[in-house]
């Protein structure tokens, strides 16, 4: 069998020797992960969660005076904000569907009504992040439905949503966990987790 003519060292971080780096016979460069894939992103304190602080309940649809949990990027930053993950429950019965709610304007979202507290995943980081998160904010432009999570029908639960980058919110851009209808009273915890990186 023929052999790849890409042939280098690369130099190994654990022992020091240099090794061969490998490609396969479409030149397609073999890697194996030495952790998981958000390691790097987390010990760089580029990756950054918030959660709501207590259980509240949620805005109905696409109403811009939003209740649950938001994400946004400020006007003028100088990151990207990678949306990574999701997770919300509902822990009072409710009737609603749940979903990704997006949207953008210039000037972004200004209004932070109930601002909670984001942290660094490098626990203990004192990296803050450039993107603000709200239990209740403003939000701007015209949200629009991005993605539909599940449904209730008079019943509690929880999900997570893996979103692996997929989706990015430029300066200006935000996105909220929203529920068709409101929640039940007192019924609705969220988090988001989030990359930050230069625009």
């Amino acid at each position: 069998m023929p052999q790849s003519p890409l042939s280098f060292n690369l130099k190994n971080p654990t022992t020091g020797a240099m090794e061969p780096f490998l490609a396969d016979k479409q030149q397609s460069a073999l890697f194996s992960q030495f952790h998981g894939s958000k390691y790097h992103s987390a010990y760089l304190s580029a990756l950054f969660w918030a959660a709501n602080s207590a259980a509240g309940t949620t805005s109905s649809g696409l109403t811009t005076t939003y209740v649950g949990i938001c994400v946004s990027n400020p006007a003028g930053s100088a990151v990207n904000v990678i949306l990574r993950r999701a997770s919300y429950s509902l822990v009072v019965a409710s009737t609603c569907g749940v979903g990704l709610i997006t949207g953008y304007a210039v000037g972004g979202v200004t209004a932070h009504t109930v601002a909670l507290t984001p942290a660094a995943s490098l626990i203990n980081s004192a990296a803050t992040p450039i993107a603000k998160a709200d239990s209740s904010a403003t939000i701007v432009g015209t949200p629009a439905w991005t993605q539909f999570f599940g449904a209730f029908s008079s019943a509690v639960g929880t999900g997570t949503v893996d979103f692996e980058g997929g989706i990015i919110l430029p300066p200006g851009a935000y996105a909220a966990i929203g529920t068709t209808a409101a929640s039940g009273s007192s019924a609705f915890w969220g988090a988001f987790e989030w990359q930050e990186y230069p625009v």
